[in-house]
């Protein structure tokens, strides 16, 4: 599990990660401030290593580690999507969010 303090860091950190793998984070927070919002990589690895008592199930039925249970963690998009966007968008902040909040709202690109 790696943990990226902001946008900025995961996208700069991005080409290190699994593209297939899912990006959670909280996403009341991520709709107040997306600049500035915590994001957590948790691969499918990671949590199958785990102790069964330091899982739970969350709100949407998915194998979570106990130490994020209190974070309210929801799916966000999957890494390749993020990178994907953040490129397409020349790598302008601002645009990446526009386009991360269209796509996440009606499962298409602008």
């Amino acid at each position: 599990m790696k943990q990226f303090n902001s946008l900025s860091e995961l996208l700069n950190n991005s080409h290190y990660l699994n593209h297939n793998e899912w990006i959670y984070t909280n996403l009341d927070l991520w709709h107040q401030n997306p600049n500035d919002c915590i994001f957590y990589y948790i691969t499918d690895d990671y949590i199958n290593n785990l102790n069964d008592d330091e899982v739970y199930l969350d709100d949407e039925g998915l194998e979570m580690p106990i130490a994020v249970q209190s974070l309210n963690l929801g799916s966000f998009l999957i890494i390749g999507e993020i990178a994907y966007i953040y490129d397409k968008n020349d790598k302008n902040i601002d645009k990446t969010i526009d386009e991360i909040n269209h796509y996440r709202e009606f499962d298409g690109f602008l």
